[in-house]
């Protein structure tokens, strides 16, 4: 997920951990602003690579093991997409929490909002830092899903500007579902969740779909956001990984639409024509017996130390 950080609490606890970093020379110690005066104070690491810095509360280990599939993924699209812009101008600072208490502290309106969608990861892109929080403790076959998730909205900032949201989370998704192995990096993999999910429930009508913004119940309601999240990775995966729809380009074509002026349902009308039998079309793609996913080269590792 991108957006505005929801609380002043935000800054505040962040000012906590850089002022902490300053104090102690990379380790500080932060009480959760929403912990008690008898409560203990937790430790916090920062770890800095190359490109990224890192403070978490879950210790050093835990912290390097996140800068690590940071840099692993910015080296990805740097190697796979060399016209892509893989590095903002500001830091980009990431906090890192061990579970669902300390990002709670972090990202509080989520949990205050009766029925609101709770978030693993969060970006917040800013003039002078940009800003990732996310979970360690998520659940799933790639750990790792939440910051490649969020890396990918740092790239779509850095290259495209007024994304629909439903593209710009359905790149995310696209993308997250990437396992960096020890020679090859396997990337656009089907997500076994998004299509159960999919399979097992009425799909969106395509106009609703391409309206959806930060404002949506679609977008943050917890009943109504994970068909949204689903159905923005169908199909995002259908129009890149879809032979037809590579050979005509069609995901390059909305873009330029979009890019030209034309909001989202007009350009997708006029790239997509018929968006009824889009629709139709989605719905055979997830109920499809076989998928398709990338297979890119492995970039050199970065050795440990340049930690």
């Amino acid at each position: 997920m991108k957006g505005r950080l929801p609380s002043i609490r935000v800054g505040v606890a962040l000012g906590a951990v850089m002022l902490g970093a300053v104090v102690f020379g990379g380790e500080c110690a932060w009480t959760s602003v929403s912990a008690g005066a008898a409560e203990k104070p937790e430790m916090w690491v920062e770890v800095r690579s190359p490109h990224f810095t890192v403070y978490s509360n879950g210790g050093q280990k835990q912290a390097q093991r996140v800068a690590e599939q940071f840099e692993q993924i910015r080296a990805m699209f740097a190697q796979a997409f060399p016209n892509v812009k893989v590095d903002p101008g500001q830091p980009l600072i990431i906090l890192a929490a061990k579970n669902e208490k300390t990002l709670k502290a972090l990202l509080p309106e989520f949990w205050e909002q009766k029925g609101r969608a709770k978030p693993a990861g969060w970006f917040q892109p800013g003039q002078e830092k940009n800003y990732a929080a996310l979970r360690l403790d998520t659940q799933g076959d790639n750990p790792f899903k939440i910051i490649y998730h969020e890396y990918v909205h740092l790239l779509v900032r850095l290259n495209y500007q007024g994304l629909p949201t439903w593209l710009n989370e359905g790149l995310a998704e696209f993308w997250a579902n990437t396992i960096i192995g020890d020679k090859t990096v396997r990337t656009g993999r089907p997500d076994e969740n998004h299509i159960l999910l999919l399979r097992e429930s009425k799909l969106l009508p395509i106009d609703v779909l391409l309206k959806v913004d930060h404002g949506s119940p679609y977008y943050n309601e917890a009943n109504k956001v994970s068909i949204f999240y689903a159905q923005s990775w169908a199909l995002v995966s259908y129009l890149m990984l879809d032979e037809k729809m590579r050979q005509g380009k069609v995901l390059t074509r909305f873009l330029q639409a979009v890019n030209g002026g034309k909001d989202d349902t007009e350009a997708a009308r006029e790239v997509f024509a018929d968006l009824k039998k889009l629709e139709k079309t989605l719905e055979s793609y997830v109920r499809s017996s076989q998928f398709y996913e990338l297979e890119i080269k492995k970039p050199a590792e970065i050795p440990d130390s340049e930690y």
